[in-house]
């Protein structure tokens, strides 16, 4: 979620978890009006890179996973705009992954948006699924992060509705690694390395 409000007291605690490299998923225009507390944290690799282009008002349920598909370039575009954010969508997915995969391994990483549920709860389910987790379980994940505080732009977000979202990639792609390397051209030694980190031998 947001980290504006950490204190020097709170970074000094993450640090000391060992928290090496941060992910802001921020848009651009956000990070220029409230920069990032970790971006000139000595010791701290920061990274701004948003994982979802924008489309739509967020209206419905079925709208928002529409619009997250899409954000993820998983149609094919209707205007230049679009094929250009498609391409920057994967571009940045690609980045993501590889920043993952080159943070020390002794080392955290800590990835957030602004309220920590449509950009972190994509990359989540991205990251959940390379792992091999139980669709019901990432899904339930993604709604106790959605929901939970009750400010959510959809109020009504549904188990079914976040389903649709898997599927759609399951469907189109085989799975989420497929996607990652066919689509996004993130490298055999790139998922290698993020499975590494991510799965418990």
């Amino acid at each position: 979620g947001n980290t504006n409000n950490l204190t020097p007291e709170d970074l000094a605690a993450l640090k000391k978890l060992g928290v090496k490299t941060v992910i802001d998923l921020r848009y651009f225009e956000e990070v220029e009006d409230i920069p990032d507390k970790f971006s000139n944290e000595p010791g701290l690799k920061y990274e701004n890179i948003t994982i979802l282009v924008k489309y739509g008002s967020f209206a419905n349920a079925n709208q928002m996973v529409y619009d997250y598909l899409r954000a993820l370039g998983c149609f094919n575009p209707r205007t230049d705009q679009e094929a250009n954010d498609k391409k920057d969508a994967r571009k940045n997915i690609k980045k993501i992954f590889e920043t993952i995969a080159n943070t020390p391994e002794d080392g955290k990483i800590l990835f957030h948006c602004s309220h920590g549920k449509d950009r972190t709860g994509i990359l989540s389910m991205l990251i959940l699924s390379l792992a091999g987790v139980s669709k019901e379980d990432i899904v339930k994940n993604f709604l106790e992060c959605y929901n939970k505080d009750g400010k959510s732009k959809v109020q009504t977000f549904t188990k079914a509705a976040v389903e649709k979202f898997i599927d759609f990639l399951t469907e189109c792609y085989g799975d989420v690694e497929k996607f990652l390397k066919d689509k996004c051209g993130v490298s055999d030694e790139t998922i290698k390395k993020v499975k590494k980190r991510i799965i418990s031998s």
